[in-house]
């Protein structure tokens, strides 16, 4: 294998299943890492450079809808409460590949909600991170890497400085991760 198999299109636009991946092969983690390795430059580079293309704004959405951000930065705080709600957003994000800016305090998406902006993707990421650091769960593990499969996969301007310097941390932080179960299930590094 000499390409990564997850970072030939928008995975945000189209998808991958992530069924029968080719992730067997004993090149597999070096090619990732080397994909990782690309969109880190990337990464570092847009975090120095100038401003980026705004994010559109978002269309209004009616009370009580509470923003992603909210919700994200809740869960971060409240570790015991955050997890059963950080589950719900997990489950969401594993059937459809994406999350929306906008929820009822049920978590159901709110009416006429956009999806989610690249910001709240990065923050989606540091809270997976962060949760994996701290129980040890592959399943936060195993989103972390789709969901920067899906961030590396429309690197460009679009990312703010700030966020392109998170989303380099939040690769650090998945890379600590793999490192971490390789040992831990005693594949070399």
């Amino acid at each position: 294998m000499d390409r990564y198999p997850c970072g030939d299109r928008d995975l945000f636009r189209q998808p991958e299943s992530y069924e029968y991946a080719k992730c067997d092969g004993a090149d597999y983690l070096t090619v990732w890492r080397r994909s990782r390795d690309a969109a880190l430059e990337k990464l570092r580079a847009r975090a120095t450079a100038g401003p980026a293309a705004a994010e559109a704004e978002a269309a209004p959405v009616s009370p009580p809808a509470i923003p992603l951000s909210d919700i994200l930065s809740e869960v971060m705080t409240a570790p015991g409460d955050g997890r059963a709600r950080l589950d719900v957003l997990v489950a969401k994000f594993e059937i459809f590949r994406r999350l929306f800016g906008y929820y009822e305090p049920d978590l159901r998406r709110a009416p006429y909600s956009e999806v989610a902006g690249l910001e709240d993707y990065v923050l989606f990421g540091e809270v997976l991170a962060a949760y994996a650091e701290r129980t040890a769960s592959p399943m936060y593990v195993s989103t972390l890497l789709k969901l920067v499969d899906a961030l590396c996969s429309v690197i460009g301007d679009q990312f703010s400085a700030a966020a392109a310097a998170r989303l380099s941390h939040v690769i650090e932080r998945e890379r600590a991760l793999v490192r971490y179960w390789q040992e831990r299930v005693g594949v070399a590094p």
